[in-house]
């Protein structure tokens, strides 16, 4: 019944510990915002992750984890790269970026809960509640 809420926690810290200790400006994050996209994404995947959790779906949640992780990277490097060409003119392109970012720890906490889900489920029991009556 709590491994969905440990697992959301856990995915949603480890994002947050890791680009609190540097690792997301050096993958490519504006160092302005490194830290305050992870803040924003990092709670909306693990929802995400504590949700499917509770619906028994940890494999949904890793593919589901991978793709928006896939989906981020390819937005936060397109928009980066077109950002820096235009000499930070390009307004669209700097919002690409600072989303892609956010989508990036969205996927990244959801794949590491459902991954720490699956692994923690493997040694215990189902995480539904006990049937009424």
């Amino acid at each position: 019944m709590y491994r969905p809420i440990i697992s959301a926690l856990f995915g949603a810290l480890a994002v947050i510990l890791t680009v609190w200790l540097g690792l997301g400006e050096l993958l490519g994050a504006h160092p302005f915002w490194d830290v305050q996209v992870a803040l924003v994404g990092a709670p909306i995947g693990a929802l995400i992750a504590m949700l499917l959790g509770w619906l028994e779906r940890s494999g949904a949640a890793l593919l589901a984890g991978a793709a928006i992780l896939i989906v981020g990277l390819v937005m936060a490097m397109r928009g980066k790269m077109a950002f820096a060409s235009s000499y930070a003119e390009d307004l669209f392109s700097g919002a690409l970026w600072y989303y892609g970012w956010i989508t990036i720890f969205i996927g990244a906490a959801l794949a590491i809960a459902a991954l720490f889900s699956r692994a923690s489920g493997l040694a215990g029991r189902p995480s539904a509640p006990p049937p009424l009556g």
